[in-house]
């Protein structure tokens, strides 16, 4: 129930249910929990922008059983950890790694491939991108839209250096229709507001305060660190009260409506940069 309520958004529900489940489970009394995903009952303080509480559950469910190898729990923790505690990342990523060549599991490869893709983001692009890349393969190849949506977010965040804004406009594009389509509302603020990031970079300041309007969540800012450097510089660029203006524009559509508007947005900033490729 607690990862029901955290895909559909519904934090405080998220949150009853997170003490109870961990009570549950350390009790010893049920059947141990596939592939680390006990890890996700503290998932409602993460979107409530509350790491610390996911990060100690992680922490906790690697410790019960060190024999183990939870992919869920070790990628959580990798991404969580990555800008506050670098080293403890980095050898959580290395264990990701090696689960990732050891199980014959695609979905536990999946999780791994991801972890390690998403820690190495800033500080090994080519790896990072090559992994994803790998890990976008196989979900697709397994027909797992859920990882499919994850690795086209990852790969649209190294897309502008390792490819170009167009490859980024089409990973966002899957990411967002993927979310969108499946309920998965909580998690469709990741993509919108890696939009509005990458709106920031094309110099289209405007749109990109829409898109944070809606999509800029204490959940977006704590899990994509550019998130809230884009806010400052779109606020910045244009002002607070034009910012402020804007950015109550997209907090007032729906999901329904931000998608749409999305989307439209997407394919106009497509056509300009297809436009500009074939006039240079």
């Amino acid at each position: 129930m607690a990862a029901q309520c955290c895909l559909n958004g519904r934090i405080e529900e998220a949150i009853g249910y997170a003490e109870p489940g961990r009570l549950a489970i350390v009790s010893g009394q049920y059947d141990p929990v596939s592939f680390g995903y006990e890890a996700f009952l503290m998932n409602g303080y993460l979107l409530a922008g509350q790491p610390e509480r996911c990060i100690d559950w992680c922490r906790e469910v690697l410790a019960r059983d060190p024999g183990t190898d939870p992919p869920y729990a070790r990628l959580l923790l990798a991404q969580l950890v990555s800008i506050d505690n670098p080293d403890e990342a980095k050898a959580t990523s290395d264990e990701l790694l090696r689960i990732a060549d050891a199980f014959r599991n695609p979905h536990a490869a999946c999780m791994a491939l991801f972890g390690y893709g998403f820690v190495h983001t800033n500080d090994r692009q080519d790896l990072a991108y090559r992994t994803l890349r790998r890990g976008l393969k196989i979900a697709q190849d397994s027909g797992n839209r859920q990882y499919e949506s994850h690795f086209a977010l990852g790969l649209s965040r190294l897309a502008v250096t390792q490819g170009d804004p167009i490859d980024a406009l089409d990973f966002l594009t899957v990411a967002i229709r993927i979310h969108h389509d499946s309920g998965s509302f909580a998690f469709l603020l990741l993509p919108l507001a890696s939009l509005g990031a990458l709106f920031e970079r094309l110099g289209l300041t405007g749109l990109a305060a829409t898109v944070f309007g809606f999509a800029a969540t204490p959940f977006a800012l704590a899990s994509l660190p550019e998130i809230g450097i884009a806010v400052s510089r779109v606020r910045n660029a244009l002002g607070g009260e034009a910012y402020s203006s804007l950015a109550h524009v997209g907090e007032a559509m729906s999901h329904s409506e931000a998608v749409a508007y999305a989307f439209e947005q997407i394919d106009l900033a497509r056509a300009e940069l297809l436009q500009a490729d074939t006039s240079q």
